[in-house]
Protein backbone atom coordinates (compact mmCIF):
# COMPACT_ATOMS: atom_id res chain seq x y z
CA UNK A 1 0.00 0.00 0.00
CA UNK A 2 1.50 3.37 -1.00
CA UNK A 3 2.06 6.29 1.34
CA UNK A 4 -0.66 8.33 -0.36
CA UNK A 5 -3.17 5.48 0.05
CA UNK A 6 -2.13 5.15 3.69
CA UNK A 7 -2.88 8.81 4.26
CA UNK A 8 -6.26 8.47 2.58
CA UNK A 9 -7.13 5.50 4.80
CA UNK A 10 -6.64 7.52 7.98
CA UNK A 11 -9.83 8.22 9.90
CA UNK A 12 -11.55 11.25 8.48
CA UNK A 13 -13.64 13.88 10.30
CA UNK A 14 -17.10 12.98 11.53
CA UNK A 15 -18.90 14.62 8.66
CA UNK A 16 -16.56 12.99 6.13
CA UNK A 17 -17.39 9.55 7.45
CA UNK A 18 -21.14 9.83 7.70
CA UNK A 19 -21.73 12.80 5.41
CA UNK A 20 -24.11 14.32 7.97
CA UNK A 21 -23.76 15.41 11.60
CA UNK A 22 -27.35 14.61 12.64
CA UNK A 23 -29.12 11.30 13.09
CA UNK A 24 -32.56 10.13 12.06
CA UNK A 25 -34.24 11.53 15.21
CA UNK A 26 -33.03 15.02 14.32
CA UNK A 27 -34.26 14.60 10.75
CA UNK A 28 -37.64 13.52 12.14
CA UNK A 29 -37.79 16.65 14.30
CA UNK A 30 -37.05 18.85 11.28
CA UNK A 31 -39.80 17.17 9.27
CA UNK A 32 -42.23 17.52 12.19
CA UNK A 33 -41.46 21.23 12.47
CA UNK A 34 -41.98 21.64 8.75
CA UNK A 35 -45.31 19.79 8.89
CA UNK A 36 -46.51 21.98 11.78
CA UNK A 37 -45.48 25.15 9.97
CA UNK A 38 -47.20 23.94 6.79
CA UNK A 39 -50.45 23.36 8.68
CA UNK A 40 -50.28 26.87 10.15
CA UNK A 41 -49.47 28.40 6.77
CA UNK A 42 -52.45 26.65 5.20
CA UNK A 43 -54.77 27.74 8.00
CA UNK A 44 -53.70 31.35 8.61
CA UNK A 45 -53.09 33.68 5.68
CA UNK A 46 -50.30 35.58 7.46
CA UNK A 47 -48.38 34.07 10.34
CA UNK A 48 -47.29 36.18 13.32
CA UNK A 49 -44.08 38.01 12.53
CA UNK A 50 -44.35 37.76 8.75
CA UNK A 51 -45.46 41.36 8.22
CA UNK A 52 -43.00 42.74 10.78
CA UNK A 53 -39.99 40.97 9.23
CA UNK A 54 -41.03 41.89 5.68
CA UNK A 55 -41.41 45.57 6.51
CA UNK A 56 -38.01 45.73 8.23
CA UNK A 57 -36.25 43.81 5.46
CA UNK A 58 -37.73 45.99 2.73
CA UNK A 59 -36.59 49.12 4.55
CA UNK A 60 -33.02 48.11 3.69
CA UNK A 61 -32.54 50.07 0.49
CA UNK A 62 -29.43 50.93 -1.46
CA UNK A 63 -27.17 49.25 -3.98
CA UNK A 64 -25.47 46.80 -1.54
CA UNK A 65 -28.80 45.41 -0.29
CA UNK A 66 -30.19 45.19 -3.80
CA UNK A 67 -27.07 43.31 -4.94
CA UNK A 68 -27.35 40.93 -1.99
CA UNK A 69 -31.03 40.28 -2.75
CA UNK A 70 -30.35 39.60 -6.43
CA UNK A 71 -27.47 37.30 -5.53
CA UNK A 72 -29.78 35.39 -3.17
CA UNK A 73 -32.34 34.96 -5.92
CA UNK A 74 -29.60 33.67 -8.23
CA UNK A 75 -28.51 31.08 -5.65
CA UNK A 76 -31.94 29.46 -5.78
CA UNK A 77 -33.10 30.09 -9.32
CA UNK A 78 -30.24 30.89 -11.67
CA UNK A 79 -29.85 28.33 -14.50
CA UNK A 80 -26.07 28.73 -14.17
CA UNK A 81 -26.08 27.77 -10.50
CA UNK A 82 -28.47 24.86 -10.99
CA UNK A 83 -26.67 23.68 -14.13
CA UNK A 84 -23.30 23.88 -12.42
CA UNK A 85 -24.60 21.83 -9.51
CA UNK A 86 -26.03 19.23 -11.88
CA UNK A 87 -22.61 18.83 -13.50
CA UNK A 88 -21.43 17.19 -10.29
CA UNK A 89 -23.50 14.11 -11.19
CA UNK A 90 -21.56 13.07 -14.34
CA UNK A 91 -18.29 14.09 -12.68
CA UNK A 92 -19.00 11.85 -9.69
CA UNK A 93 -20.00 9.02 -12.04
CA UNK A 94 -16.78 9.32 -14.05
CA UNK A 95 -14.73 9.29 -10.84
CA UNK A 96 -16.80 6.31 -9.62
CA UNK A 97 -17.84 8.04 -6.40
CA UNK A 98 -21.04 6.05 -6.24
CA UNK A 99 -22.08 7.30 -2.81
CA UNK A 100 -21.98 10.82 -4.21
CA UNK A 101 -23.97 9.80 -7.27
CA UNK A 102 -26.65 8.43 -4.96
CA UNK A 103 -26.54 11.63 -2.90
CA UNK A 104 -27.13 13.85 -5.94
CA UNK A 105 -29.87 11.64 -7.37
CA UNK A 106 -31.75 11.48 -4.06
CA UNK A 107 -31.55 15.28 -3.71
CA UNK A 108 -32.96 15.76 -7.21
CA UNK A 109 -35.76 13.27 -6.57
CA UNK A 110 -36.69 14.92 -3.27
CA UNK A 111 -36.72 18.35 -4.91
CA UNK A 112 -39.14 17.14 -7.57
CA UNK A 113 -41.26 15.39 -4.93
CA UNK A 114 -41.64 18.69 -3.04
CA UNK A 115 -43.23 20.49 -6.01
CA UNK A 116 -46.87 19.51 -5.18
CA UNK A 117 -46.57 20.82 -1.59
CA UNK A 118 -47.48 24.37 -2.62
CA UNK A 119 -50.74 23.18 -4.14
CA UNK A 120 -51.54 21.17 -1.02
CA UNK A 121 -50.85 23.94 1.50
CA UNK A 122 -52.26 26.75 -0.69
CA UNK A 123 -50.69 29.57 1.29
CA UNK A 124 -50.95 32.96 -0.49
CA UNK A 125 -47.95 35.12 -1.32
CA UNK A 126 -47.64 38.71 -0.02
CA UNK A 127 -50.21 41.05 -1.56
CA UNK A 128 -49.57 44.57 -2.85
CA UNK A 129 -51.29 46.12 0.19
CA UNK A 130 -49.10 44.09 2.58
CA UNK A 131 -45.62 44.49 1.09
CA UNK A 132 -43.74 46.17 -1.75
CA UNK A 133 -43.81 43.72 -4.64
CA UNK A 134 -40.70 44.23 -6.75
CA UNK A 135 -41.43 41.42 -9.19
CA UNK A 136 -45.04 40.14 -9.25
CA UNK A 137 -45.23 36.34 -9.08
CA UNK A 138 -48.34 34.18 -9.34
CA UNK A 139 -49.07 30.96 -7.49
CA UNK A 140 -48.84 29.89 -3.88
CA UNK A 141 -45.96 30.70 -1.57
CA UNK A 142 -45.32 27.94 0.98
CA UNK A 143 -42.63 26.66 0.87
CA UNK A 144 -40.27 29.00 -0.99
CA UNK A 145 -39.04 27.14 -4.06
CA UNK A 146 -35.88 29.24 -4.43
CA UNK A 147 -34.93 28.71 -0.79
CA UNK A 148 -35.62 24.98 -0.99
CA UNK A 149 -33.49 24.65 -4.13
CA UNK A 150 -30.61 26.62 -2.56
CA UNK A 151 -30.79 24.57 0.63
CA UNK A 152 -30.65 21.29 -1.29
CA UNK A 153 -27.96 22.28 -3.78
CA UNK A 154 -25.58 23.99 -1.38
CA UNK A 155 -26.27 21.39 1.31
CA UNK A 156 -25.29 18.65 -1.12
CA UNK A 157 -22.16 20.57 -2.08
CA UNK A 158 -21.28 20.96 1.61
CA UNK A 159 -21.53 17.19 2.12
CA UNK A 160 -19.36 16.59 -0.97
CA UNK A 161 -16.79 19.10 0.28
CA UNK A 162 -16.38 17.35 3.60
CA UNK A 163 -16.41 13.86 2.10
CA UNK A 164 -13.61 14.75 -0.30
CA UNK A 165 -11.60 17.14 1.78
CA UNK A 166 -7.99 17.03 0.49
CA UNK A 167 -6.10 14.23 2.29
CA UNK A 168 -3.17 16.48 3.07
CA UNK A 169 -5.43 18.84 5.05
CA UNK A 170 -7.25 16.22 7.10
CA UNK A 171 -5.23 17.13 10.14
CA UNK A 172 -7.11 20.38 10.37
CA UNK A 173 -9.41 20.40 13.40
CA UNK A 174 -12.71 18.77 12.55
CA UNK A 175 -14.49 21.88 13.74
CA UNK A 176 -12.76 23.94 11.03
CA UNK A 177 -13.72 21.59 8.23
CA UNK A 178 -17.32 21.22 9.37
CA UNK A 179 -17.58 24.95 10.06
CA UNK A 180 -16.32 25.87 6.60
CA UNK A 181 -18.88 23.63 4.89
CA UNK A 182 -21.78 24.52 7.18
CA UNK A 183 -20.92 28.23 7.10
CA UNK A 184 -20.93 28.42 3.32
CA UNK A 185 -24.19 26.50 3.23
CA UNK A 186 -25.83 28.80 5.78
CA UNK A 187 -24.69 31.95 3.96
CA UNK A 188 -26.20 30.74 0.68
CA UNK A 189 -29.53 29.85 2.33
CA UNK A 190 -29.75 33.10 4.31
CA UNK A 191 -28.96 35.19 1.23
CA UNK A 192 -31.62 33.35 -0.76
CA UNK A 193 -34.24 33.83 1.95
CA UNK A 194 -33.34 37.49 2.29
CA UNK A 195 -33.72 37.99 -1.44
CA UNK A 196 -37.14 36.34 -1.58
CA UNK A 197 -38.46 38.49 1.29
CA UNK A 198 -36.78 41.67 -0.02
CA UNK A 199 -38.41 41.20 -3.44
CA UNK A 200 -41.80 40.64 -1.81
CA UNK A 201 -42.11 37.17 -3.30
CA UNK A 202 -42.43 35.25 -0.02
CA UNK A 203 -43.16 35.57 3.66
CA UNK A 204 -40.54 34.68 6.24
CA UNK A 205 -42.55 31.57 7.14
CA UNK A 206 -42.26 30.41 3.52
CA UNK A 207 -38.49 30.75 3.70
CA UNK A 208 -38.24 29.07 7.10
CA UNK A 209 -40.38 26.14 6.00
CA UNK A 210 -38.28 25.62 2.88
CA UNK A 211 -35.07 25.67 4.94
CA UNK A 212 -36.41 23.09 7.41
CA UNK A 213 -37.53 20.78 4.61
CA UNK A 214 -34.30 21.24 2.68
CA UNK A 215 -32.04 20.45 5.64
CA UNK A 216 -34.04 17.31 6.38
CA UNK A 217 -33.85 16.21 2.72
CA UNK A 218 -30.08 16.71 2.62
CA UNK A 219 -29.83 14.59 5.75
CA UNK A 220 -31.88 11.81 4.16
CA UNK A 221 -29.80 11.95 0.96
CA UNK A 222 -26.52 11.86 2.88
CA UNK A 223 -27.66 8.86 4.91
CA UNK A 224 -28.17 6.72 1.79
CA UNK A 225 -24.71 5.26 1.15
CA UNK A 226 -23.84 2.23 -0.95
CA UNK A 227 -20.67 1.59 1.05
CA UNK A 228 -22.79 0.80 4.10
CA UNK A 229 -24.17 -2.35 2.43
CA UNK A 230 -21.04 -3.53 0.65
CA UNK A 231 -17.46 -2.76 -0.09
CA UNK A 232 -16.80 0.84 -0.99
CA UNK A 233 -16.61 0.93 -4.80
CA UNK A 234 -15.79 4.56 -5.38
CA UNK A 235 -14.92 6.62 -2.34
CA UNK A 236 -11.31 7.18 -1.36
CA UNK A 237 -11.53 5.76 2.16
CA UNK A 238 -11.32 1.97 2.44
CA UNK A 239 -14.17 0.05 4.06
CA UNK A 240 -13.76 -0.83 7.73
CA UNK A 241 -12.78 -4.46 8.34
CA UNK A 242 -15.24 -6.53 10.30
CA UNK A 243 -14.48 -7.03 13.94
CA UNK A 244 -12.43 -10.17 14.60
CA UNK A 245 -11.32 -10.65 10.99
CA UNK A 246 -7.87 -9.80 9.69
CA UNK A 247 -7.31 -7.91 6.50
CA UNK A 248 -5.85 -10.43 4.03
CA UNK A 249 -5.41 -8.11 1.06
CA UNK A 250 -1.65 -7.74 0.75
CA UNK A 251 -2.09 -4.51 -1.20
CA UNK A 252 -3.60 -2.98 1.93
CA UNK A 253 -1.09 -4.40 4.41
CA UNK A 254 2.25 -3.52 2.85
CA UNK A 255 3.56 -0.22 4.20
CA UNK A 256 6.89 1.42 3.65
CA UNK A 257 7.62 2.23 7.28
CA UNK A 258 10.89 3.93 6.46
CA UNK A 259 9.54 6.83 4.39
CA UNK A 260 8.95 10.31 5.87
CA UNK A 261 5.23 10.16 5.15
CA UNK A 262 4.95 6.84 6.97
CA UNK A 263 6.61 8.47 9.97
CA UNK A 264 3.94 11.17 9.84
CA UNK A 265 1.26 8.51 9.72
CA UNK A 266 2.71 6.81 12.81
CA UNK A 267 2.62 10.12 14.68
CA UNK A 268 -1.04 10.70 13.79
CA UNK A 269 -3.71 10.12 16.40
CA UNK A 270 -6.50 8.11 14.79
CA UNK A 271 -9.61 6.95 16.61
CA UNK A 272 -10.14 3.41 17.84
CA UNK A 273 -11.14 1.95 14.46
CA UNK A 274 -8.31 3.73 12.64
CA UNK A 275 -5.76 2.46 15.15
CA UNK A 276 -6.94 -1.09 14.57
CA UNK A 277 -6.47 -0.64 10.82
CA UNK A 278 -2.93 0.68 11.21
CA UNK A 279 -2.03 -2.13 13.61
CA UNK A 280 -3.18 -4.73 11.06
CA UNK A 281 -1.14 -2.97 8.37
CA UNK A 282 2.03 -3.23 10.45
CA UNK A 283 1.57 -6.98 10.80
Amino acid sequence: MSDRENLRSLPTPYLARDGWPLGWPAIGVLLALFAGLAILAGTVATLPGDLWVTHHVQRLQGQPWQTLARAGNAFGGSPWVIGGALLTLPVAAVLRWWDDVVLIIVILVLRLAAVPIKGIVQSPRPAADQAHIVEPISGYGFPSGHTLTATLLFGGLAVLLVRHWPPGLRRWPTMWIDGLAAGGWAIAVICTGFGRVWFGAHWTSDVLGAALLGIACVGIAAAVRLSDVGEDAGNRTIARPRRGRAVNDSSRTRTDLGSPLSARLRRARPDRDGLAVLQRQRR
